[in-house]
C-alpha cells in the first residue's frame, strides 16, 4: 500500500513579533485487514431474524508531523515537508489517528484536521518553539 501525503503551511507570529513559517504534514495509509463477522438482526412481523455478515475490514492510519522554519532562513515548502516526513518516519509524531470506519479519514476530513492543526500551531507558536529549543 502506498502512503499518501497531505500538507498545509502558514505563518505564526511569536510573542516577540517574529514570523515563523509552519508546515503541517500528514501521512495516510489504508491497509487491508481481516475478515470480520458481524451479527445483525432485522425485524419483520413482530419477529427478529438473526443473520451473520462477513466484511473485509480495512485499517486507515493518519500520522501528523510538523516543521517550523527558522526566521532567518528562507522558507522552502518542499524542505519543510521533507523535514516533517523525516520526523514522522523517526517516530516524532504530533498525533496519530487509526480507524476501521470507511466514513472516517476521507480526503476532506484529513484536510479539515490539517487546517485545524495549522490554526492551533500558528496561534500557539511559542509553545512549539519552546519545545524545540528544549531538545
Amino acid at each position: 500500500m502506498k502512503e499518501k501525503v497531505f500538507s498545509v503551511n502558514g505563518v505564526g507570529i511569536s510573542k516577540d513579533g517574529t514570523k515563523h513559517h509552519v508546515t503541517i504534514v500528514a501521512t495516510y495509509l489504508q491497509q487491508r485487514g481481516k475478515v470480520v463477522e458481524i451479527e445483525s438482526s432485522s425485524r419483520y412481523d413482530g419477529e427478529y431474524d438473526l443473520y451473520c455478515q462477513y466484511i473485509k475490514q480495512k485499517t486507515r492510519t493518519l500520522k501528523i508531523g510538523y516543521s517550523i522554519c527558522h526566521p532567518e532562513d528562507k522558507f522552502d515548502e518542499d524542505y519543510g515537508v521533507k523535514l516533517a516526513l523525516k520526523r514522522i518516519k523517526d517516530g516524532d509524531i504530533n498525533g496519530k489517528l487509526i480507524t476501521n470506519d470507511f466514513t472516517m479519514l476521507t480526503k476532506d476530513m484529513i484536510q479539515c484536521i490539517l487546517d485545524c492543526k495549522l490554526k492551533y500551531f500558528t496561534e500557539n507558536i511559542d509553545k512549539y518553539l519552546r519545545k524545540r529549543n528544549r531538545g
